[in-house]
């Protein structure tokens, strides 16, 4: 079974299924004013547009579906309604106050980085648009600038924030991913990893092993030993195979993920990990403790699973 994180789309959509619905309702109560009230057919007809695509995303996401091409959709007719308000609006029906909705929606409905194109182009497209006479002393170049700095304040901090909560989410995943003890990976992400990545790559295997009479070494030497001993064991293994993925999977259980040419070339690398950990000596006092390991392996071919398990 596949275990995965949640996705950034999936949040996306998470978000879009629970705004879209009340959007698409209040939408349609001002094409109404802009049908019957401004007399605006073609703003009204472009409202009720965005407000069906935005049933649309409701409808989709709440059967459980991925959006794929509705974000850039609806973001362009938001969009193409707002340019089309400013170039026929008049100015006292303060219809730029739209704009500063949209930073937040572009960084939603894309990401960060392209959310931030799209809200820069929107900003040029608005001075050029509904601020004709930019340069008219005493009216516009205030009224841009009390225009600019709120918009660009929302996006600065729509992004800052976007950043920092793909930053913990990314932190919060490589933690439920990672041994405390050992610093290798857990359980959790071998799962994932065996499931993505294993099946999927031509010549990958992967190494169970278990450290031998490990109890007695906890029974004589302590746990804190213990717990180093099975460091020095994960830091060995990344020395010997240095492109592999060291997995804990239980107290003393490992596995690795590495590449190898073939089978043969797996076993060697196998035999040459076993004989590099029996030279271990781990200092204890006046005690070197000496670690063997027994290991099995099982390749996974692109297309084809080939399982051969193997007591060194």
């Amino acid at each position: 079974m596949s275990i995965e994180f949640t996705k950034e789309s999936a949040i996306r959509d998470h978000v879009l299924k629970s705004v879209s619905i009340a959007l698409a309702l209040f939408v349609l109560v001002v094409a109404s004013s802009n049908f019957f009230l401004s007399k605006d057919y073609i703003l009204g007809s472009l409202e009720v547009l965005i407000s069906l695509i935005l049933f649309h995303v409701y409808y989709e996401t709440k059967r459980g579906f991925s959006l794929s091409w509705q974000p850039l959709v609806l973001a362009s007719v938001i969009t193409g309604g707002l340019l089309y308000g400013f170039a026929n609006a008049k100015p006292q029906a303060a219809i730029v106050m739209w704009v500063f909705v949209l930073p937040p929606l572009y960084q939603l409905l894309f990401n960060r980085f392209i959310g931030s194109l799209f809200t820069f182009a929107m900003l040029g497209a608005t001075a050029l648009l509904y601020f004709p006479n930019l340069f008219n002393k005493g009216v516009y170049p205030f009224a841009f600038v009390n225009f600019v700095i709120p918009y660009s304040m929302i996006w600065l901090i729509s992004f800052n924030h976007e950043s920092v909560r793909i930053g913990v989410k990314e932190r919060l995943e490589q933690l439920a991913r990672t041994d405390a003890l050992t610093g290798a990976f857990n359980r959790l992400a071998l799962q994932q990893d065996a499931s993505n990545t294993l099946h999927h790559s031509p010549a990958n295997y992967l190494l169970h092993f278990d450290l031998d009479w490990f109890k007695a070494v906890n029974d004589t030497y302590g746990h804190s030993t213990g717990d180093q001993v099975l460091k020095e064991v994960v830091s060995e293994t990344q020395l010997v195979l240095p492109k592999c993925k060291v997995y804990r999977i239980g107290g003393e259980e490992f596995c690795v993920i590495f590449e190898a040419e073939n089978f043969e070339d797996a076993t060697t690398k196998a035999d040459g990990l076993r004989e590099s950990i029996a030279k271990m000596a781990i200092s204890k006092g006046n005690h070197h403790i000496k670690v063997t390991i027994s290991v099995r392996k099982k390749l996974n071919r692109r297309g084809l699973e080939t399982t051969s398990v193997r007591r060194i």
